[in-house]
């Protein structure tokens, strides 16, 4: 099955960011205090900064192993579930930085920017990758788009609705661009 040019650059950006993962995961890993200092600053010394960071870096790699072997299968919607856990990660990272942002040094507030752009780019990527036309190339101009739709990443807490991030952009139609269970954990519910 030919795949169009879109689902070509999707499978393309979807590798790179599971190579990103798997590059930041092991950083955060082997080098805890160096990886979190920038985001953290001084706090970074800590005994607890260092798990905390070390355990970033396993979530990280294995989010970054999952997406690549799903791609190397051709799985697209496994390789999507994937990247919407990454999103669904991406969520915590920028709600935790949120709320200590007024104390964290400039490059952990620069650091909210590239932690909001993978959530992003994460939420679209799987989108494109779970979309039915993304199987195969039905028309030269790849078929009748949404000019309008919209990608949503929300975060509650305890219930109450505390972030949103929207992203409009044109993307196929069908019912659910997103996640179709909400990813929960007691007090936290996410999903794209």
């Amino acid at each position: 099955m030919r795949l169009s040019a879109n689902a070509r650059t999707a499978v393309t950006l979807a590798r790179l960011a599971g190579i990103t993962r798997i590059c930041f995961g092991t950083a955060f890993i082997v080098a805890p205090h160096a990886s979190a200092r920038p985001w953290a600053g001084a706090g970074a010394d800590s005994a607890g900064a260092q798990l905390l960071t070390r355990s970033m870096g396993i979530r990280d790699l294995l989010l970054g192993a999952g997406l690549l072997q799903a791609l190397s299968q051709d799985d697209h919607r496994t390789a999507a579930r994937w990247l919407s856990y990454g999103a669904a990660a991406g969520v915590i990272d920028a709600g935790a930085t949120l709320a200590a942002y007024p104390s964290l040094p400039r490059g952990g507030r620069a650091f909210l920017l590239f932690i909001t752009g993978a959530l992003v780019t994460d939420t679209l990527l799987a989108a494109q990758l779970r979309s039915p036309r993304h199987e195969q190339d039905s028309s030269p101009a790849g078929g009748p788009q949404a000019p309008d739709a919209l990608a949503l990443l929300r975060m509650e807490i305890n219930g109450h609705p505390r972030y949103e991030w929207r992203v409009m952009r044109s993307v196929p139609r069908r019912p659910s661009a997103g996640l179709s269970e909400p990813i929960a954990m007691p007090g936290l519910r996410c999903w794209a």
